[in-house]
């Protein structure tokens, strides 16, 4: 990388830093902390499954970790399908906003599993090509939300395999799932910083209707992915 390049990327780096240490005026943060009410509790809720589930088996526990590791698939897609939603209430908003907050690319040193850090490779690839800001951001709504989807595929049928004991290779399945979990984390983080700067940019006049889009119930049953928008020029 040239010497502009690296200028380019610490400028970035240093300006999505200062958005998420702003501080929202009230009206945001009460709907930024109502985002965070939306999935903190169940994966607070699946973290303690997973725990436990590995703790019983290290125990030698099996039956009982078989339960926490059922337990855990449960929560993970609901959890999963609010967050998805909540990005695709953002693409959808976003597309009206004449401005929007600058964002960083994907680390994939910040990943552990192959499926994470190939999707987060890609994002930083594109974020090179890419030149406007805005294409970026809506590049980085779009892989955070195929993530989510990908690696909570993976978390429920790595832990419905331990669930029924149906692993050929038992101690690979246990060992996806702490993978899997820590990337689940690490995007939902990205989310939150996401969030958090797109509320921040977010023009007055637009924040009822984007907070009303909040209320909306996610759909209690498993359903695919609420489609992200297709643009070929990104917005």
């Amino acid at each position: 990388m040239h010497f502009a390049g690296v200028s380019k990327f610490f400028a970035s780096r240093k300006c999505v830093e200062q958005q998420w240490a702003a501080r929202l005026p009230a009206h945001k943060l009460q709907v930024f902390d109502r985002a965070l009410r939306l999935w903190t509790p169940p994966f607070n809720m699946l973290s303690v499954a997973l725990d436990e589930a590995i703790s019983l088996r290290s125990d030698g526990r099996l039956v009982l970790a078989q339960q926490q590791a059922a337990i855990s698939s449960q929560v993970m897609a609901p959890l999963t399908l609010t967050l998805i939603t909540t990005l695709a209430r953002i693409y959808a908003e976003a597309r009206h906003m004449p401005d929007l907050p600058v964002v960083d690319a994907l680390n994939p040193s910040f990943f552990r599993g192959p499926t994470a850090q190939d999707a987060a490779g890609w994002n930083n690839l594109f974020f090179h090509i890419l030149f406007g800001s805005r294409a970026r951001f809506f590049l980085k709504v779009r892989i955070l939300s195929e993530m989510l989807e990908k690696i909570a595929q993976e978390f429920c049928t790595s832990a419905d395999e331990i669930a029924a004991g149906a692993c050929a290779w038992p101690d690979r399945a246990w060992f996806a799932l702490e993978c899997l979990h820590y990337d689940f984390n690490t995007c939902l983080r990205e989310s939150e910083v996401l969030l958090k700067c797109f509320l921040g940019a977010l023009p007055a006049s637009q924040l009822p209707q984007f907070e009303q889009t909040l209320l909306i119930p996610v759909p209690a049953a498993v359903s695919p992915q609420p489609r992200l928008v297709s643009d070929r020029r990104m917005n």
